[in-house]
């Protein structure tokens, strides 16, 4: 910051093993991530083609080495977070067809629950909101609307129960739902919509 001096930089579609052309056939628009720093990592949605797919990529902050991968499925226009469910921090990324929680130290996927789209169709781009350290608040457009998942850490074994979903509400798609005191606001294809979470009632 004191200068401005580029101290290190790496070539994303290089890492993925694709060229812009190849990544643009599955990431139709392109990358929307914000970087995510956890202490000495910058972690970031890598993506690529194929088997060789790394849904994030983690880079030493100071240095620019690539410290891990994780995670295989494609990657879609949300950012990873630092998050803490059920009693462990992690972090937490909505991917093309999947929301998973990765481990911080290695990038291994700790769990995972299907949350369907294409990142060169009915894409994902508003983040996960974690309500609290058991639940979880997704939201989507292209008619998926939201879903309220329970996340649970017993006996070294992750669970994820939906415990309700509705596709009339909440239909976000460049912007975040915020919660409060029970309640999700959001903007649903343009209207301002609220939604209880108890029972996912408009």
């Amino acid at each position: 910051l004191a200068t401005g001096r580029e101290l290190w930089a790496q070539e994303l579609l290089d890492l993925a093993g694709v060229t812009q052309a190849e990544f643009e056939k599955e990431v139709a628009w392109g990358r929307s991530a914000s970087p995510l720093i956890v202490d000495d990592l910058v972690v970031i949605p890598l993506g690529g083609v194929g088997d060789q797919k790394s849904t994030l990529i983690a880079f030493d902050r100071l240095l620019g080495q690539e410290r891990w991968r994780g995670g295989s499925d494609q990657i879609s226009y949300a950012s990873p977070a630092l998050v803490e469910l059920s009693d462990q921090w992690q972090i937490l990324l909505l991917s093309e067809k999947y929301l998973a929680g990765y481990d911080i130290e290695t990038g291994s996927q700790l769990w995972s629950t299907p949350w369907p789209g294409s990142s060169a169709g009915s894409a994902s781009v508003s983040q996960p909101v974690v309500v609290d350290p058991s639940h979880v608040l997704l939201s989507k457009g292209y008619g998926e609307g939201c879903q309220y998942l329970q996340v649970e850490h017993v006996d070294d074994s992750w669970t994820i129960d939906v415990l309700w979903t509705n596709r009339t509400s909440l239909k976000t798609k460049f912007t975040n739902c915020v919660v409060r005191d029970g309640y999700a606001y959001g903007l649903s294809d343009g209207i301002l919509e609220c939604v209880r979470l108890e029972d996912g009632k408009r």
